[in-house]
């Protein structure tokens, strides 16, 4: 693996098995700087039988605005206009 800091190699000082990760310390051997690396340890079974997730597809509806004219304001309650008027749905 290459040194996080000046891209030289590095080499493995220390390794420890955690549940199914190993932790592996790491020091460079150009710059001495140390880090440590987490790897996740699985079966290549459990690779191949994964199966990416399809993402559901989104569908862009634009509304139409409607004309104010348009409403029978005379079939229409108060409440009813006061609605149309606020919320912003017509020109």
């Amino acid at each position: 693996m290459n040194c996080i800091k000046c891209g030289a190699k590095s080499r493995v000082y220390e390794s420890r098995p955690e549940g199914e990760t190993m932790m592996r310390r790491r020091e460079c051997l150009s710059c001495k700087t140390r880090y440590q690396t987490i790897e996740v340890l699985r079966p290549i079974k459990q690779i191949l039988k994964k199966k990416p997730e399809k993402k559901p597809k989104l569908k862009v509806v634009k509304s139409k605005k409607m004309k104010f004219e348009d409403l029978d304001l005379a079939k229409m309650t108060d409440e009813e206009i006061e609605a149309a008027i606020s919320s912003g749905n017509y020109i």
